[in-house]
């Protein structure tokens, strides 16, 4: 999550509270022992649980960054903007005019290619073909050009919507996490506890994860709309 605000730092605590509470839980016992006053335990460990939980949701955001990245690289799944310019639709949400956002795209592309590559139907044909990175390559073409150009309204859309998939991102892996301490530490747990959280957790994981690839689809609309120029 790039930047710092309040917002960004609440949102961190947030989806990192998920796996404080999960390891206070687990290892509470363990927790007081290390205290040599146990009389403050209540304050201390309130205070630990906020230091705990931001840092460990900067850790999700790290690593949820990394394995997103890793994915898209080895083409595990492709980019929703490669889906809307290509086809125009995913998952119900449309982007008009997709075939001329994308020529436009490769045409900018072209333009500013420093390679050997300045014709946009070499753009064009590798990015409806998958090829060489060049899908993802667009896509940085239009946030360059939209951050550029667009509307304050449509600004602060693509904010709400890219903060929306950050944290439902971020969430998942959380949850994740969650869901291996709980394996790996089911002796501990209640055995009724265990059983609804064994049960609910992976259902939890399952909707945010796609709640967040939605929330990408439609920041990758916005995006992509906000490079259509009628006039060009």
């Amino acid at each position: 999550m790039s930047g710092f605000s309040y917002k960004n730092f609440m949102l961190q605590i947030i989806q990192g509270s998920i796996i404080s509470v999960m390891l206070f839980y687990l290892f509470e016992s363990d927790f007081q022992k290390l205290l040599l006053n146990t009389k403050l335990w209540d304050i201390i460990a309130e205070v630990l649980f906020f230091i705990l939980s931001f840092f460990i949701g900067v850790m999700i955001d790290f690593f949820a960054d990394f394995i997103e990245s890793t994915i898209i690289k080895i083409k595990v799944i492709k980019l929703p903007s490669y889906y809307l310019l290509k086809d125009g639709k995913k998952w119900g949400i449309r982007l008009a005019h997709h075939q001329m956002i994308l020529k436009d795209l490769c045409n900018t592309a072209a333009k500013n290619s420093c390679g050997a590559h300045n014709d946009s139907e070499y753009f064009e044909n590798g990015h409806n073909e998958d090829k060489e990175g060049i899908p993802n390559y667009i896509f940085q073409v239009a946030k360059n050009q939209a951050f550029r150009e667009c509307s304050e309204y449509q600004k602060e859309q693509l904010e709400s919507f890219f903060v929306l998939y950050i944290f439902c991102r971020n969430l998942s892996f959380s949850f994740l996490v969650v869901i291996l301490l709980l394996l790996f530490n089911a002796d501990v747990v209640n055995p009724d506890i265990y059983l609804v959280l064994i049960l609910v957790l992976p259902f939890l994981f399952v909707i945010t994860i796609l709640s967040s690839y939605r929330y990408f689809l439609y920041y990758s609309r916005i995006m992509l709309g906000s490079t259509f120029r009628p006039n060009k």
